[in-house]
């Protein structure tokens, strides 16, 4: 494909004097935000004063991509470095930090970032943190790190907008550099020494002109010195009369006045005229075959298209015609302003030409795994067989909370007929609106699939499979009555005849709570039919989930022992459970174990021993790298009284290494606290219910409610079934016990 467009200015690079003074800046200051609207060459700044300076770089850019998909890239570019590799894979595991409820996972991000030392001067460049649905919450994320002064690394921040916390942003006066649009911004001597690089000899009232035109705007003024380049005039009235930005000395710095997503008339009119025209047709088409993607390697470009694309996206890189090819990773990306046109252009195209270009994007991510993606640009091209049968082949092994939404209208616009062909994609829809606490979505999933299981062939295989896996899935709705969860979960395995695909043995069955007894216990004076059908309906799930939870009931009864002041005995089931819990790979009943014998020790007044159980919990999480369960060792360091540690509020300093020699610094709550059981004991098989719930509510005044996810709220609130006769009605009509 041939690249038709010929300027004298492509290879020109002018960064002005003051910009490049406070970029030196960078080295001096653990945090960096260039703050300024798109087109102010905020990218392109910082990247050529990195490469000048021959920095060790690790450059994210964020793109259109959810808070998952960025954290990812992150990982990814981590693990790029040999010293930072392992501690990479170990934050992929972790997921994204940035939401304001999850003070476990972010400090425990926060710690596995500190523990790096870079042996050289680095610098971590985050690119358009604007474009993150949690933008404040990353910057923060961001701000805290760089609070910790870790050696050797510099932090730079690229945003349209920069919005902080005042407090957070008080206490990092002195140590938080801020460049605006103003440094950006060509003055008219800016505007005289660039065209003098460009050789274009132009008059001081062409400059000034130009200068009044585009308020120093840095892209206007390079899409006119093409345009002068090429016609040997400028295009100044119409742009002046109607094109306008803000000043960069008066721009709010937290309130732009400005649109993102849509580019005035005379600029869209000017990259038409300057970057889309003189392409060759085939290079259009190639951009149409990119553009829905926010960045493509050269296999990725060459598949999308279906030619070879390499010498056309390397001359469009040589022209400066808007498209970039990051160093070092072979990743190209079309800047936002280009391709804000090229996406107009595009939405104007023929409804079938813009849909198999979706469907040859799913096509490559379908092929790579990259499920989620490629389920996106199949529902963009209405192509909903494809995008259930991937969502078949992931099953529930790529479910995560924030594609929630987008199952969700997928479901909504999928015809009643594919759907009936793919049931298995059903139960992934359920299972996810399960994690996101849609619970009426979740209801009307199962609905369906009772009437799709009830309309089977009896005799087709596949019919007891699919009426198995709806009993698994109704079982849920029946938490947490153990008797009519039995019940469907020994159906489900006269059904089956194998353990359920559902969700994995190693996934958490606790769901994070610390407490099998708060889980289950229903009842006030039902405690010893509970224990009983604990042992009688536990071995039936374990068949039918593959050892799932192994050591449950085992945990019931211990904890109930416990509070009962039968310490001796709550201890040895206490140490089974744990047994039976390790064999079978079940961390979260491991940690639940681990839990009640801290409590038992506090109980014996062994202040030591809890402390070095608890740490013993947060060091087998790390070994185990389930950082899901990060909670759980949050949740039972807290404060019995209610109150979860303050980790939202950033240290005013380095963070304290713990001593070895004294547990209290681990958990210095526990040393203050009077252990229970101390002051009445009661008789065996009856619970003190104060005991209960200043040994096991505390949990819900901590981190867990603000959690707004399914498995938190069954985890932690024991409820009735309100619906419970018919599991297809089911409402989280939740009355809380005690």
């Amino acid at each position: 494909m041939e690249h038709n467009v010929c300027t004298g200015i492509s290879d020109v690079r002018y960064f002005s004097p003051r910009l490049l003074a406070a970029l030196t800046g960078i080295l001096s200051s653990p945090l960096t935000v260039i703050e300024a609207p798109m087109g102010y060459g905020k990218t392109v700044a910082v990247r050529e004063f990195l490469r000048r300076e021959n920095l060790a770089v690790i450059w994210v850019s964020v793109l259109d991509s959810p808070d998952g998909a960025f954290w990812r890239s992150l990982c990814r570019e981590f693990e790029r470095l040999p010293e930072t590799a392992e501690t990479a894979r170990a934050l992929r595991r972790l997921g994204p930090p940035f939401a304001p409820d999850d003070a476990a996972r972010r400090d425990a991000a926060l710690e596995l970032l500190e523990s790096l030392d870079f042996a050289r001067p680095t610098v971590l460049v985050v690119d358009d943190v604007h474009l993150l649905a949690s933008a404040p919450s990353c910057v923060r994320f961001f701000q805290i790190l760089a609070r910790q002064a870790m050696s050797n690394l510099h932090i730079v921040l690229t945003t349209r907008h920069f919005q902080t916390d005042d407090a957070l942003l008080a206490d990092l006066k002195g140590e938080l550099a801020r460049l605006g649009p103003a440094l950006l911004a060509f003055s008219e001597e800016d505007i005289r020494a660039y065209c003098a690089l460009c050789g274009l000899k132009i008059s001081p009232d062409q400059i000034r002109a130009l200068h009044g035109a585009t308020g120093g705007w840095v892209s206007g003024v390079y899409l006119h010195c093409r345009h002068y380049a090429q016609h040997g005039a400028f295009s100044l009235p119409a742009f002046a009369r109607s094109f306008t930005l803000p000043s960069p000395q008066s721009s709010s710095l937290s309130s732009p006045q400005y649109s993102e997503n849509e580019l005035p008339p005379d600029m869209a009119a000017l990259l038409e005229e300057q970057l889309y025209r003189p392409l060759s047709p085939d290079v259009r088409d190639m951009l149409f075959a990119l553009c829905p993607l926010e960045q493509f390697t050269l296999p990725q470009a060459d598949f999308c298209c279906g030619t070879d694309t390499r010498a056309a996206l390397e001359a469009l890189v040589r022209q400066n015609s808007f498209v970039r090819r990051r160093e070092g990773s072979g990743v190209y990306t079309v800047h936002a302003i280009f391709r804000s046109l090229l996406l107009r252009l595009f939405r104007a195209l023929p409804r079938e030409q813009r849909q198999a270009v979706h469907r040859r994007c799913g096509d490559w991510f379908a092929a790579e795994d990259e499920f989620i993606p490629a389920m996106e640009h199949y529902h963009a091209a209405r192509d909903f067989e494809r995008a259930l049968s991937v969502m078949e082949r992931d099953m529930a092994r790529h479910l995560v909370t924030e594609s929630a939404a987008f199952f969700a209208r997928l479901f909504q616009d999928c015809p009643e007929e594919v759907l009936a062909r793919h049931p298995k994609a059903a139960f992934k829809h359920a299972l996810a609106a399960l994690s996101a606490s849609d619970f009426p979505a979740f209801a009307d999933r199962c609905r369906w699939l009772a009437r799709y299981c009830a309309a089977l062939d009896e005799a087709h295989p596949a019919t007891p499979v699919l009426r198995g896996e709806l009993e698994m899935l109704l079982a849920l709705a029946e938490y947490n009555d153990i008797a009519a969860m039995s019940v469907r979960h020994r159906r489900a395995w006269e059904l089956l005849g194998r353990p359920t695909g559902l969700y994995p043995p190693e996934s958490t069955w606790s769901m994070g709570c610390p407490s099998v007894l708060f889980m289950f216990h229903r009842e006030s004076g039902k405690l010893r039919e509970e224990i009983r059908l604990m042992r009688e309906c536990m071995p039936h799930y374990y068949k039918a989930a593959d050892w799932h939870g192994a050591g449950g009931e085992l945990l019931f009864e211990a904890e109930a022992l416990y509070m009962a002041g039968d310490f001796t005995e709550a201890l040895r089931l206490c140490r089974q459970a744990e047994t039976v819990a390790a064999l079978h790979g079940q961390l979260c009943n491991t940690l639940c174990a681990l839990f009640l014998r801290a409590r038992l020790a506090l109980a014996r007044k062994n202040t030591s021993t809890a402390c070095a159980v608890v740490r013993e919990m947060r060091d087998l999480i790390t070994k185990k790298q389930d950082y899901f369960l990060l909670h759980t060792a949050e949740v039972c360091a807290a404060r019995r009284r209610g109150t979860h540690r303050p980790g939202d509020r950033m240290p005013r300093g380095p963070r304290p290494q713990h001593r070895q020699n004294a547990p209290e610094d681990c958990v210095p709550e526990m040393r203050r606290e009077q252990p229970p059981g101390t002051e009445k004991t009661s008789p065996r098989g009856k619970i003190a219910k104060s005991s209960q719930q200043t040994d096991t509510r505390f949990a819900l005044s901590s981190v867990w409610p603000l959690k707004r996810r399914l498995y938190c709220l069954l985890s932690f609130v024991p409820f009735q079934n309100t619906m419970r006769h018919d599991p297809l009605q089911w409402h989280p009509g939740i009355t809380r016990k005690g």
